[in-house]
């Protein structure tokens, strides 16, 4: 009987300690850290509203192409957001319309908090992958670079923004299993992904990155495919060397 009272109160605290973690990984999920970004682009109908002299900004702009994304550092004051490439390939600052008006960058987080100075400061086409920056932005908390890839089967995590449904009060969380890597560094997760899923940073089980949601499938979208933790190693190593700074 002693040994039995023993054995359950063994596995008791065991169920206990397994519940404090499993407790302490959904409290340290970087919620926080969880970006949408918004490209603005300036409206025909734009230099009516200015000569009336009486324009608000959401007047003279309209929101167009939009993503997921991750502050995972903030140096000096600048925060720095991980984003899908194809995403900021949309963005054009340099161009300017008959009004003076180019296209706007906007971040914002799952409260509504925007900022609009965000710029483009890092882009790599092959991997699709974009750093981007706010020196407006709050400071966050940083998000490591994970060693290696998840186990095959292992879970993986992630926020993201799919069909623009987020922000005010709102981040949709998402779990699904690490299914591997193929030869030419394309990674799959059962994380479903669709429209504005890309740029969404997939983090295992200790809060650390290990992917990115870049393609979702049409006929499939409980899939995503992204590139690995390589990449971004690779992509972020290069933006080090360029802008004189630590980001991992």
């Amino acid at each position: 009987m002693t040994i039995l009272r023993g054995a359950t109160l063994g596995l008791l605290l065991i169920t206990l300690v397994v519940l404090i973690f499993q407790k302490k990984l959904r409290q340290d999920y970087p919620t926080d850290n969880f970006i949408t970004l918004t490209i603005m682009t300036p409206m025909e109908n734009a230099a009516l509203c200015i000569l009336a002299g009486n324009c608000q900004l959401d007047e003279i702009y309209t929101p167009g192409s939009q993503a997921s994304g991750l502050a995972f550092k903030s140096v000096n004051n600048t925060t720095y957001i991980l984003t899908a490439d194809h995403f900021c390939e949309d963005f054009h600052p340099s161009s300017v319309d008959e009004m003076g008006f180019s296209d706007m960058l906007y971040v914002e987080d799952y409260l509504g908090n925007t900022w609009k100075d965000a710029t483009v400061i890092a882009q790599e086409p092959l991997t699709d992958l974009c750093l981007v920056a706010s020196k407006s932005m709050k400071n966050v908390k940083k998000i490591k670079l994970a060693r290696d890839m998840p186990d095959l089967g292992e879970d993986v995590f992630a926020i993201s923004e799919p069909l623009g449904i987020g922000p005010n009060g709102t981040a949709l969380h998402f779990t699904g299993k690490f299914s591997g890597c193929d030869i030419g560094g394309s990674c799959f997760f059962s994380i479903p992904a669709t429209f504005g899923s890309s740029g969404s940073i997939i983090l295992d089980k200790n809060g650390e990155m290990v992917g990115m949601i870049q393609k979702a499938v049409m006929m499939l979208q409980v899939m995503s495919i992204g590139v690995g933790v390589d990449d971004i190693n690779n992509f972020l190593h290069k933006a080090e060397a360029k802008l004189e700074i630590s980001l991992r």
